[in-house]
């Protein structure tokens, strides 16, 4: 059992399924600008090889962020709040010491990406606390994964095809002609293509 702070359950949920709609929403309003997902992938360009790149690695990425959102809630916010309440830890510690081992837990993700980590693992305690319960931290645990996952892959995307069409403009301008490639010489000189289009 948490040690909840009576009195702001219901708070606690409408504060976290209102963050659930606010990431929705920027993740959506993200989306629909180029710029600024291209200058997300440079600052992001470490967490790349976490990146799904294909429909199949979507469905795995998927999977992945439902299942973090519900293990490590319970791992961090369920059971190693719950030990370290049994441990005689009074609520800002039992926060403190889990949100820092939720943040250590994200060491692939780099320091700067583990004093994130701890942040939201102090906020989704913060919501546990409050709510007496680990299912709105799991929901936007989730989401969170979710929507930053959709995020980093459409900025990688961008920015891949930026790079091709930047590499496409310096060989044009170094006066390479076979910047289209052969495919077009050849659909010139192949008389059985001019068949087929008739």
């Amino acid at each position: 059992m948490l040690p909840v702070v009576h009195e702001f359950e219901w708070l606690a949920v409408v504060v976290g399924l209102g963050l659930n709609l606010l990431l929705i929403l920027q993740m959506n309003q993200v989306l629909d600008d180029n710029e600024q997902l291209k200058k997300l992938a440079t600052g992001m360009d470490k967490l790349r090889n976490l990146s799904p790149t294909n429909v199949s690695e979507q469905r795995t990425f998927l999977f992945l962020s439902v299942t973090a959102g519900v293990c490590e809630e319970i791992l961090y916010r369920g059971f190693l709040m719950y030990g370290l309440t049994q441990l005689g830890l009074g609520q800002i510690w039992v926060l403190v010491g889990s949100s820092l081992l939720f943040g250590l837990g994200h060491v692939y993700q780099r320091w700067e990406g583990v004093g994130k980590t701890t942040l939201v693992g102090f906020f989704l305690g913060t919501l546990a606390l409050f709510s007496g319960s680990i299912y709105v931290g799991m929901i936007l645990h989730a989401v969170l994964d979710l929507t930053s996952g959709r995020i980093l892959q459409a900025a990688f995307h961008v920015q891949s095809r930026s790079w091709r069409a930047q590499g496409f403009v310096d060989r044009l301008e170094d006066g390479q002609d076979d910047v289209l490639g052969d495919s077009v010489d050849d659909s010139q000189d192949n008389p059985a293509d001019d068949k087929t289009d008739q």
